[in-house]
């Protein structure tokens, strides 16, 4: 449970599109960050830096929003396992 801006107590679940819209370009660009930082050091700057940042550019693009926001879909599974891989990797260094 979460308090709304009115003070009501709301779900948490998947929030609005309109929230998911506002934040997705915000978790873009940490993700960009975190990925030109983590590029620098191997063995990350052994990989083809092209390959993944058109994978980025697919898995972050606005239009794919509802394939992320689809439960269950394919390219949800897809984006959620790279967020996570990408942000766990500083936890293990």
């Amino acid at each position: 449970m979460r308090i709304s801006q009115d003070g009501y107590k709301t779900d948490m679940g998947q929030g609005s599109d309109e929230e998911a819209a506002a934040v997705f370009p915000q978790l873009r660009e940490r993700i960009l960050y975190l990925t030109e930082l983590l590029w620098k050091y191997p063995p990350f700057c052994y990989n083809d830096y092209e390959k993944e940042m058109r994978r980025i550019n697919i898995l972050f693009d606005e239009s794919a929003l509802p394939q992320i926001r689809m439960p269950d879909s394919e390219f949800q599974t897809e984006f959620l396992r790279f967020c996570v891989g990408i942000i766990r990797i500083p936890m293990t260094a």
